[in-house]
């Protein structure tokens, strides 16, 4: 019985003559033709993830140094409002530059280096110098070991030894060229 009551207390309510419907806009609320829900932030933010996602793998495919993500993270921040937030313009904004940033280290390290040195000493210095830069987390150096062999009373054979050491030289030399170039030296 009370059910029906409150149903028809609510159907009276509906259809009461002092009942007014808010209007869809109100005149001091702004409409902006142009908004899309984020879809432009959202599509930039995409683009902007393939393009550091190839400039990482790039990095890493150099086999020089172990490379982590892009520092700053990337503009997923923007987007877990149920939707793009407040400011999303410009988080994908700074995201974008971030990714510029590593876009231009990238192509400067994928330059040839024609140093014909091995200064294995410096590879420290040197990666303390991109971790400078803060573009990418940039791990250890990736050295090159050689295998021991049954052929060589399963010790490294000497022939091993030196290869490994022309291809640490040659990640050193690359190295070492990327920093000079990104340093402006």
């Amino acid at each position: 019985m009370r059910s029906i009551i409150a149903i028809a207390g609510l159907a009276a309510c509906a259809h009461s003559p002092e009942a007014t419907v808010p209007e869809a806009t109100s005149p001091d609320v702004e409409v902006n033709e142009t908004d899309n829900n984020g879809e432009d932030a959202m599509q930039r933010a995409a683009a902007i993830d393939a393009q550091v996602t190839t400039d990482l793998e790039r990095l890493d495919g150099l086999e020089v140094f172990e490379v982590g993500e892009l520092v700053g993270g990337d503009a997923s921040q923007a987007f877990n409002c149920y939707g793009p937030c407040e400011g999303a313009d410009a988080i994908v904004d700074d995201y974008e530059q971030r990714a510029q940033a590593l876009h231009e280290l990238t192509e400067v390290a994928m330059a040839e280096t024609d140093a014909a040195t091995c200064d294995l000493d410096q590879v420290d210095t040197h990666l303390d110098a991109l971790r400078a830069l803060q573009v990418v987390d940039v791990g250890e150096f990736v050295s090159q070991q050689a295998a021991p062999s049954p052929y060589c009373y399963n010790l490294p054979c000497p022939a091993d030894e030196a290869a490994a050491q022309e291809v640490n030289c040659a990640r050193a030399n690359t190295l070492a060229g990327l920093v000079e170039r990104t340093s402006g030296e």
